[in-house]
Order: C-alpha cells, then sequence, then structure tokens
C-alpha cells in the first residue's frame, strides 16, 4: 500500500504597525520566508534554508490603501515542480501596512508515523530538495521564491 503524503498549511491574517516591519520594495510589497516564531507570529528576520521539521512562513508586507479588498494566493511548489499546496484568501487591509502570512509544515505519510520514533525525517525523503513559493495578489504574481528543504 502506497504511504500517503501530507502536507499541512494554514493561513493567518494579521496587521502590525507600518513602523514594525522592515523596508518595503518600491511597489510597496515586501515577500520573504522565515522559520522563526514567537507565540505564533513570525519573524522578520529572513531564511532561505528550512529542516524537514520546520514550520516555514512565507510572509507578504503590502502598503495599501486602508479598507482596500484583496485576494492573495500562496502557491507552494515542491523539488518537481508540482504544487504541492495552494491557499486563496481573501482580505480587507485594516490600515496602511498589512502584514499577511501562509505557513507550511511537511509531513510524511502514514506509514512514516511509526518510524518517527527512530528517525524524526523518515517519510520525508521526497521533500529535500529547492522549492519555490509564489505570491499571487489581486490575479497577478507580485513575487517568487527559491528555498531549500534539507534533512
Amino acid at each position: 500500500m502506497p504511504l500517503f503524503r501530507t502536507i499541512l498549511l494554514s493561513l493567518s491574517i494579521f496587521t502590525l504597525l507600518a513602523g514594525e516591519a522592515t523596508a518595503a520594495s518600491n511597489s510597496g510589497i515586501r515577500t520573504y520566508l522565515t522559520a522563526i516564531e514567537k507565540d505564533g507570529i513570525p519573524s522578520t528576520k529572513s531564511s532561505l534554508d528550512f529542516a524537514c521539521q520546520d514550520r516555514i512562513f512565507a510572509i507578504l508586507e503590502l502598503d495599501t490603501k486602508p479598507k482596500s479588498h484583496h485576494k492573495l494566493v500562496f502557491l507552494w511548489q515542491d523539488p518537481t515542480g508540482k504544487v504541492r499546496e495552494r491557499t486563496q484568501y481573501p482580505f480587507t487591509a485594516l490600515q496602511a501596512h498589512n502584514r499577511v502570512w501562509a505557513w507550511l509544515k511537511l509531513s510524511g505519510g502514514v506509514g512514516s508515523v511509526f518510524m518517527k520514533w527512530l528517525d524524526p525525517n523518515a517519510g520525508l525523503d521526497e521533500f529535500i530538495g529547492e522549492w519555490m513559493i509564489r505570491f499571487r495578489l489581486d490575479g497577478r504574481e507580485v513575487a517568487s521564491q527559491r528555498f531549500q528543504v534539507l534533512c
């Protein structure tokens, strides 16, 4: 019986005061990845290398008109180029500077649960390599970022 692979994904939306975030790009959009978090809120310190056990946060910071409506899509592509997760999230900007994120947590198949006590990376071999996250805002790709998953 083949092992089933699952990827857990959660999308959270939060806003921060403009002064709390680092500089945004010229277009008013900044994207980055991190595995560092405090109380479930991702750090502004970016990284491009992650372990199989990490919760990988993809963050989009957006400067926009308060009360404007948007649709954000996160596309997570595995090392083969297959889109493993796709999350669409409509939201209303609450203020001029907004911080939105999704997270990805890799998980092996059903059979790997029994091997986790021997090897925490059991069942995760297919996830090792270069991934790509694509950020789409209001129907247009605004950024993409390559990153590594290493076990």
